[in-house]
């Protein structure tokens, strides 16, 4: 049952990337003030993946879970639900200082969001199968931490 929600996933993600990164674009053009904003904020989220990101593989997702509770699942859900669309602000803003052609720059950003996309959500998928078990059995993987 997975595979179908991924097989669905690859055009809802896909949309969802070029969307956000069309208004971004609109947007950002209206209002230097609120691409720094968002810059700012994007660069916040991203730390906060990698911070993330890094204990998981260094400590386990079950530990941390274990260890800080909800606040483990706050920072989870921070970088699962902003941690995409942060690096679709920032590879639009980098690109943006370098090319003019607004295809593109939207290009480029959705492509590199949309990848960050299905990478976040496969992540989500080990994450929750390390703390829940396989399919919510309880039964951990083997090699879990």
């Amino acid at each position: 049952m997975e595979l179908f929600g991924l097989l669905f996933a690859v055009p809802a993600t896909f949309a969802a990337s070029l969307t956000f990164c069309v208004l971004a674009h609109f947007v950002f053009r209206r209002s230097p003030r609120v691409q720094y904003f968002c810059t700012l904020g994007a660069a916040l989220v991203v730390v906060s993946l990698i911070v993330e990101t890094s204990l998981s593989l260094w400590i386990g997702p079950l530990r941390l879970d274990h260890r800080f509770g909800i606040f483990y699942w706050i920072l989870h859900g921070i970088g699962f639900f902003f941690g995409p669309p942060a690096i679709g602000v920032l590879v639009f803003v980098t690109v943006s200082r370098f090319v003019r052609f607004t295809t593109v720059r939207v290009g480029l950003a959705t492509a590199v969001c949309w990848i960050v996309c299905m990478a976040t959500l496969l992540a989500n998928i080990m994450v929750d199968e390390d703390i829940n078990g396989i399919k919510s059995s309880g039964s951990r993987p083997r090699n879990s931490r």
